[in-house]
């Protein structure tokens, strides 16, 4: 019986989780819905921005290679796997520049270097639509 009662508890958690996934995902196929919005904008990258930042979750304990680490976001372990990878160079040729270093960086791992590429082309926008926004407040 108590078994029973906590499968219950599980699925009625299991049910709330997904409750908020399917919203989510109608909030966010609202937002595509939309032809050019920064809302849209926001919904194009906001997957690849979970996924970066995704860590697997139910770990007891942590599993890990020399290079990926359960407990560590996908771009934590690219991050560290990076640094592992910049050090090794830097002891075999120290003369190694940093923005060939960048270059390598995001070459190898193009997910991280276009989400970043995104996610600053999003703040400028917004910036810049907060300024016209106050011009067109101030000229009205």
């Amino acid at each position: 019986m108590a078994t029973l009662k906590k499968q219950m508890e599980q699925l009625q958690r299991q049910q709330t989780i997904l409750a908020e996934k399917i919203k989510q995902e109608e909030e966010r196929n609202n937002k595509l819905a939309q032809e050019a919005s920064i809302e849209r904008l926001e919904a194009l990258i906001q997957p690849i921005t979970q996924h970066l930042d995704w860590v697997q979750s139910g770990q007891n304990g942590v599993s890990h290679s020399h290079i990926y680490r359960s407990d560590l976001s996908a771009r934590q372990n690219i991050n560290k796997a990076w640094e592992q990878q910049r050090n090794q160079q830097m002891m075999h040729d120290p003369r190694t520049k940093g923005c060939t270093r960048m270059h390598i960086k995001f070459g190898k791992y193009p997910i991280l270097g276009n989400e970043e590429i995104f996610v600053t082309l999003l703040g400028i926008i917004k910036k810049q639509d907060a300024r016209i926004s106050q011009l067109e407040a101030i000229n009205k």
